[in-house]
C-alpha cells in the first residue's frame, strides 16, 4: 500500500514515529518510500523555514531540533539510562535532573 497525499496511510506512519521516534522509518510521502527519521526531520525544516524566519521563530526551533536530533529525546534518554544502570531509580533521577534544568527558578 503506498501512501498518498490524501491521508491514506497516515495512520500506519503516524503509529510508526510513536513507537520508534528518532529511530523511525518515516514515510517520505513525495518520494513514496520510507526515510530515516532525521533525514526526514532535515527535509521538514527545509520546508518550514522561510515561515519560522518570518515569524521570527528559527534560530529557537531550529537549535531544538537539532539538539534533540544531536542528543536524542527524552525517551531515548531514558532507554540508555535504563539499558546502562539497569535500574528505574536511575530513570527517575534523570527525568529530575532534567525536568529541574528547565525549571523556571521565579
Amino acid at each position: 500500500m503506498s501512501p498518498s497525499s490524501s491521508g491514506k496511510g497516515g495512520g500506519g506512519a503516524h503509529w510508526l514515529a510513536a513507537r520508534y521516534g528518532l529511530e523511525a522509518e518515516l514515510m517520505d510521502v513525495e518520494e513514496e518510500r520510507t526515510v530515516p527519521a532525521p533525514q526526514m526531520i532535515e527535509k521538514m525544516m527545509i520546508y518550514l523555514r522561510p515561515a519560522l524566519e518570518e515569524n521570527g521563530d528559527w534560530q529557537e526551533v531550529s537549535a531544538l531540533v537539532g539538539s534533540t536530533l544531536k542528543h536524542g529525546n527524552g525517551a531515548m534518554r531514558q532507554r540508555q539510562t535504563y539499558e546502562h544502570a539497569g535500574r528505574l531509580q536511575d530513570v527517575v533521577h534523570l527525568l529530575i535532573e532534567e525536568t529541574a534544568e528547565g525549571a523556571d527558578p521565579t
